[in-house]
């Protein structure tokens, strides 16, 4: 909302809503940070942000008719979900240092949430090619970019043919 508030040049706006959000913050940091610590300073940046979405959605709807694709957002959020549970649930019983963790748990989560993500929804093959298209000049990026792009592709076209086979 921010980015697209700035190229709308609406500043003003953009301030009154930090505003709104540091009138919300302040107190919650002063009520939750002493009795939750860390746990405290996240859960005040969270819950001090909602506010500010709220009024900004809703001030974007009113005055571009402009709204968030939420049906997409549900369907990224339960892909990120799923396999955020995954990765917590095989690292619970997974013992290792701390780096092996570290690694092996974002491996899974990648690989969870990009198998995960083409399967429920939340990505097409229109966006496979859009990304690709987006980075094919970035060189060894784009090649890069490619294996996570060709391992998304892959629940897409079993699924599109299982689709067929059955029609």
């Amino acid at each position: 909302m921010g980015s697209l508030l700035t190229g709308l040049g609406e500043t003003r706006m953009l301030m009154k809503l930090n505003i709104l959000t540091l009138c919300i913050g302040v107190p919650l940091a002063f009520a939750l940070i002493p009795a939750f610590e860390i746990v405290g300073v996240i859960l005040c940046i969270v819950v001090s942000g909602v506010p500010s979405i709220f009024v900004g959605i809703n001030w974007i709807w009113k005055s571009f008719r402009t709204k968030a694709d939420f049906r997409s957002s549900v369907k990224i959020f339960l892909a990120s979900a799923i396999a955020t549970m995954a990765t917590y649930v095989f690292l619970n019983v997974f013992d290792a240092i701390a780096w092996i963790t570290l690694t092996v748990g974002v491996i899974l989560f990648l690989a969870t949430y990009l198998l995960t993500a083409p399967l429920i929804g939340a990505i097409n093959q229109t966006d496979i090619n859009n990304l690709r298209s987006m980075f094919s000049g970035l060189g060894i990026v784009s090649k890069l970019l490619e294996i996570p792009l060709t391992l998304m592709e892959k629940p897409l076209q079993t699924h599109l043919n299982r689709t067929e086979k059955e029609n």
